[in-house]
C-alpha cells in the first residue's frame, strides 16, 4: 500500500536510526588509524544497510539501503582526507563527498514523497 506508513514500518526506521548511526556521527580525525577509521566506515555502513526499513516494494527497498551505502562512502572519502596524501585521490574523495551528499537528499526526498519513512539523518552533513 503506497503513500501510507505502517506502525511497524515506523518502528523499523527508528530501530534503523539507532543501529545505523551507533553512539553518534561517525568522525573521522587522527584519533584513530586509517584502518580503524575504514573498518568502522564499513560496519556502520553494513549495519545500516541490514537494518533499513523494507516494505518489499523495490524502489523503496531500494532507496533505504542506499542511503546508508551512500554515507558509508562519504565516511570512507572523510578518513581518507584525514591520511591521504595524493592530491588527485584527495580531489576524488571531496567529489564523492558532495555527490553522495547531494544522492542522499534526492532519496530522502523520494521517500517523504512516496510515503517512506526516511532514514534518520545521523551523521549526513
Amino acid at each position: 500500500m503506497r503513500g501510507i506508513v505502517s506502525p511497524g514500518l515506523l518502528a523499523a526506521g527508528l530501530l534503523f536510526a539507532v543501529s545505523a548511526h551507533g553512539d553518534g556521527p561517525f568522525v573521522a580525525s587522527t584519533n584513530k588509524g586509517f584502518v580503524q577509521l575504514m573498518q568502522e566506515a564499513m560496519q556502520r555502513m553494513h549495519e545500516g544497510m541490514r537494518a533499513a526499513p523494507q516494505n518489499g516494494i523495490a524502489d523503496h527497498d531500494f532507496t533505504t539501503q542506499m542511503i546508508p551505502h551512500h554515507q558509508g562512502a562519504i565516511d570512507m572519502a572523510e578518513a581518507l582526507l584525514v591520511y591521504g596524501k595524493d592530491p588527485e585521490l584527495r580531489q576524488l574523495a571531496k567529489g564523492i563527498i558532495a555527490e553522495q551528499q547531494n544522492e542522499i537528499q534526492v532519496m530522502r526526498l523520494w521517500l517523504s514523497r512516496h510515503g517512506g519513512a526516511p532514514p534518520a539523518k545521523g551523521n549526513d552533513r
